[in-house]
């Protein structure tokens, strides 16, 4: 088989090829046809843009008569569509919900809500009683693969990323957990939820805590793992300092991040493939001043929880070494009615070491308490 080039001319960049003319195939045609893509749900003033950008070149007059033109020129207009679509997912209106129906559950997309010149990355899955769930240092929206599918069969499930982690871009100098209260604010009111349940893990109690003892209206309960949260008091001041120091090591490449920030030893072991994803998610962020989770703005004292009536339950692993195995016990003595429970096969991260049982024991506590 000799190669050939279609068209009356030989191809500029294979100048050596013949055309079919020139090989004997006066009567050989070569028809393609072109056709675009895009996500489900794209918005209908985007498509109709992209339309008209497309038949304005076809149009014009670099391909108009000139089919030998026509590959290069929509080659060229399709990756301008590439970053036409990424810049335009960056930037989806307020009011846009790019609903999609997969296997029976809605799947929404609402990629950034606003908070001053902040933009947090938050996405919605299914429908039904909403619950936000809020990352830790290590993590991000990824974090929760193995509880959205589980939840979102009945629940609407928000994943938001804090300020500084993965899509939640900002400037170093712009992070400060005093400002995940009201980043979650924003995101609630961008998704339109007026009252929600959070499930927050470690650093996520930073956002969920405070935001249920200044705004109860706005949080059905609360469900925190593996976090020393922010309530002050003597014990707890030992374990932040303890945390904050393996963080700010593990930061900087001096420890191993799995090992270090509470992967049980068994799981390392048994599960090297997700160990390795747990870090490999934890790498995707930006960075951030850890020390800030000990400033006294955002520390809750005890006093403050007087009249605190949001129902909580405080969850630990019991070979999280990262904090203590009891660690959740002392903070559920500090914060009114709250309950408490342990994972005996997890360490720090429960709801990736044990997702099975940690789904179980929140769905039980959210069909006690969210609306």
């Amino acid at each position: 088989m000799l190669p050939a080039a279609t068209g009356d001319a030989r191809n500029k960049f294979a100048p050596s090829v013949p055309t079919f003319i020139e090989s004997g195939y006066p009567n050989m045609t070569m028809i393609s046809r072109f056709g675009l893509c895009g996500a489900a749900g794209l918005p209908r003033p985007m498509v109709n843009r992209l339309h008209a950008e497309i038949a304005a070149v076809l149009k014009g007059p670099s391909v108009e008569g000139r089919p030998e033109h026509r590959h290069d020129t929509l080659a060229r207009v399709v990756r301008g569509i590439r970053c036409l679509g990424s810049s335009h997912h960056r930037n989806l209106p307020p009011d846009h919900t790019g609903h999609r129906r997969k296997n029976g559950r809605i799947l929404t997309t609402m990629p950034y809500a606003q908070n001053g010149d902040v933009r947090i990355y938050c996405e919605s899955h299914g429908e039904g009683p909403a619950i936000v769930f809020v990352h830790g240092g290590n993590g991000n929206t990824l974090s929760w693969f193995n509880q959205v599918p589980f939840f979102a069969t009945r629940f609407r499930c928000v994943t938001v990323g804090l300020r500084g982690f993965k899509h939640s871009n900002i400037p170093i100098e712009l992070y400060h957990p005093r400002h995940y209260v009201p980043d979650m604010l924003a995101v609630l009111d961008h998704a339109g939820i007026a009252r929600t349940s959070f499930v927050c893990q470690s650093l996520g109690a930073w956002a969920g805590m405070p935001l249920a003892l200044r705004h109860p209206d706005r949080v059905d309960c609360l469900v925190i793992n593996g976090s020393p949260t922010p309530v002050n008091s003597p014990e707890n001041q030992i374990v932040l300092q303890k945390s904050m120091v393996t963080s700010l090591a593990v930061q900087r490449g001096d420890l191993p991040n799995a090992r270090s920030t509470g992967i049980s030893e068994r799981f390392m072991l048994e599960e090297p493939g997700l160990t390795f994803l747990y870090e490999a998610i934890g790498r995707l962020n930006g960075p951030r001043r850890t020390a800030t989770m000990l400033d006294e703005e955002v520390m809750i004292q005890p006093r403050d929880l007087a009249g605190y009536r949001t129902p909580t339950l405080l969850m630990c692993g019991r070979h999280d070494h990262f904090l203590t195995p009891e660690h959740h016990l002392h903070i559920a003595s500090l914060v009114p009615g709250a309950k408490s429970h342990t994972f005996e096969n997890s360490g720090h991260p429960a709801y990736f070491g044990e997702p099975q049982e940690f789904n179980r024991v929140v769905a039980a506590f959210l069909d006690s308490h969210a609306r």
